[in-house]
């Protein structure tokens, strides 16, 4: 299977999901989008994701705070 068929097969099923059909894009957004273009927008996304999304080492990890239930139990 092709890269675009995956992704074409995503599509399908996101645009299938009920929770996510409800969301729309207000004309504030689609102002935006016009203004900027969609390259522009596909770019600060990509830098977000890779910025603040995608950490390969997670700085926190294990250090989360525990439920009520593990605090009790280490008791």
């Amino acid at each position: 299977m092709t890269r675009e068929e995956r992704f074409a097969q995503l599509f399908t099923r996101l645009g299938n999901s009920k929770f996510r059909t409800s969301f729309h894009l207000k004309q504030k957004d689609l102002d935006y989008i016009e203004e900027k273009g969609l390259e522009t927008i596909r770019e600060h996304a990509a830098d977000f994701i890779a910025k603040r999304e995608a950490l390969a080492i997670i700085p926190n990890d294990g250090k989360q705070t525990p439920t009520k239930e593990e605090s009790r139990s280490s008791h």
